[in-house]
C-alpha cells in the first residue's frame, strides 16, 4: 500500500474489506519461518552467478489464481484473487472476490500506471481512489522489483546472503537463502529500521522459469500483513 500508505491509514483500506466480507476471529500471524540451509562452500564469485541465475529464472508474466488472508489488529480474512501479471512491462490486471463471489475490487496497471479502478462502495470517491492506489502499490511491492541489480558486494553468512540496492532512490534489502539461492525476503528500509518486508516461499518451476507459490507481505509501520498462496498459474505467457 504504498511505498508507503503516507496519504491514507491501513485502517480505512481493511474496514472495507472487511465490510464486504465474511470476517473471521483469529491471531495475526508473523513471519513464517524459511527453511534454511547452511551455504558451503559459497564466495561472492559463485554468490553473484547463482544471484544472476536468479533474475534470469523469474516469471515475470502469468495468470496466477491465489488466495489472499488479510490480516490486521487480530482479525483476519480471506479472499480469492485472479491476477493477470506482466512484470517486463510493469503491468497486471487484478480482481478480488470475497468469499460470497462479490467482487471487492478490481484493478488494471499499465506500464507503472493505474489506468482503471473499482472498489467495492464503501466511502467517498476519494477515499476509494486512495485505496485503489494503496492496493495498486502493495501488488507492485509484491511482484515487482524481485531481480537484483547491484553495484554493492554480496554479504555471505552462514545461512543467507544479502545484498543491498537503491530502487527508484529507496533503499532495498535482498536476502537470499538455500541452494542454489533463491529470493527469501526483499524489504524496505528507512533511518535502519525495516518499513515493509516481502517473503517468498515454495518456489514452482513453469517452463524453465520459477516463481514463488506462498509469499507473506508486512507492513510494519501500520501493523497490517497479507498472506498470498498461489492455487494455480494459468495461461502463462512466458517468451
Amino acid at each position: 500500500m504504498k511505498n508507503l500508505l503516507i496519504s491514507l491509514s491501513p485502517l480505512h483500506f481493511l474496514s472495507l474489506l472487511l465490510f464486504v466480507s465474511l470476517l473471521l476471529t483469529g491471531c495475526s500471524t508473523g513471519i513464517p519461518q524459511h527453511n534454511r540451509v547452511v551455504l558451503n562452500d559459497l564466495n561472492t564469485q559463485i554468490a553473484l552467478e547463482q544471484i544472476d541465475h536468479y533474475n534470469q529464472s523469474i516469471l515475470e508474466k502469468a495468470d496466477i489464481v491465489s488466495t489472499i488472508t488479510f490480516n490486521f489488529r487480530g482479525r483476519s480474512f480471506s479472499a480469492l484473487g485472479i491476477t493477470e501479471l506482466d512484470g517486463e512491462n510493469n503491468s497486471f490486471s487484478v480482481a478480488a472476490l470475497s468469499p460470497m463471489g462479490m467482487t471487492l475490487f478490481k484493478l488494471k496497471r499499465e506500464k507503472g500506471k493505474l489506468i482503471s479502478r473499482y472498489i467495492m462502495p464503501k466511502f467517498g470517491p476519494e477515499d476509494m481512489n486512495k485505496t485503489a492506489d494503496m492496493i495498486n502499490k502493495d501488488i507492485a511491492l509484491v511482484y515487482f522489483n524481485r531481480d537484483v541489480v547491484s553495484k554493492n558486494a554480496p554479504v555471505i553468512d552462514t545461512h543467507d546472503v544479502t545484498v543491498h540496492a537503491l530502487v527508484n532512490n529507496q533503499k532495498y534489502r535482498y536476502v537470499f537463502s538455500g541452494a542454489p539461492l533463491k529470493l527469501m525476503q526483499k524489504s524496505m528500509l528507512e533511518n535502519n529500521s525495516k518499513i515493509w518486508s516481502v517473503d517468498y516461499y515454495d518456489y514452482h518451476k513453469i517452463g524453465n522459469k520459477e516463481i514463488p507459490f506462498k509469499i507473506f507481505f508486512k507492513n510494519n509501520k501500520y501493523g497490517y500483513s497479507i498472506d498470498i498462496e498461489t492455487k494455480e498459474i494459468k495461461n502463462e505467457l512466458i517468451r
